[in-house]
């Protein structure tokens, strides 16, 4: 850790950088997931404040929680927005509203199509097979974990996995963008976009 001295002899430590996170609701999926990256001692997790399940308010919200604790880009924090397209055509606008919001923010949108669970698949698997609800997710991830539930820690069976996510994800995110899709739309479903935390973590 960076130690600066500062007038009248005063020694102040640099503090780690912080990843601030906001989920969806009461959900604890993600917060079990994302809280185990607290292993590592180079960066600290924290969520954001409130229980929102629409990207207009997650993102307000967020926007204040910022403010509050004073993160700032220079010394390496950023919040993420982690949220679900849920096959809700309402989130579509959603989406582009919150966007729009952050522009010149520190904070960036992270969305799964049609669930967070697509995630957890693409540590297994890069099929392009499009979803007709979460539970199909589900019973697809079953494949690979039998006794999955939702709101259970998955982290450690999935951690040695991850490179292959990453991999999985863009190559999917390729798919779409090569088939005209916007990535920002709705239509890109199977999709994830979690690897771009992981991208964040490694330049730490």
């Amino acid at each position: 850790m960076e130690i600066k001295l500062k007038s009248r002899n005063r020694v102040t430590r640099k503090r780690k950088p912080v990843i601030l996170i906001a989920t969806e609701g009461k959900n604890m999926t993600e917060k079990l997931y994302f809280n185990n990256l607290n292993r590592n001692k180079n960066y600290s997790i924290v969520f954001a404040k409130g229980n929102y399940t629409d990207p207009v308010n997650m993102i307000n919200s967020l926007i204040k929680d910022l403010k509050d604790r004073e993160l700032n880009k220079k010394n390496g924090d950023i919040a993420y927005c982690v949220f679900d397209t849920d096959f809700d055509v309402h989130k579509q606008r959603e989406i582009l509203i919150a966007q729009k919001k952050t522009e010149n923010l520190n904070i960036e949108l992270i969305k799964s199509n049609p669930c967070f669970e697509v995630w957890f698949i693409l540590h297994f698997s890069n099929s392009t097979k499009q979803y007709k609800s979460n539970e199909e997710v589900i019973k697809d991830l079953k494949k690979y974990i039998p006794k999955y539930k939702k709101n259970t820690d998955v982290f450690l069976y999935l951690d040695d996995k991850r490179k292959n996510a990453i991999k999985n994800a863009k190559m999917i995110e390729k798919y779409h963008v090569g088939l005209g899709r916007n990535i920002n739309n709705i239509e890109c479903n199977p999709s994830s976009e979690v690897y771009k935390i992981f991208d964040k973590i490694d330049k730490i």
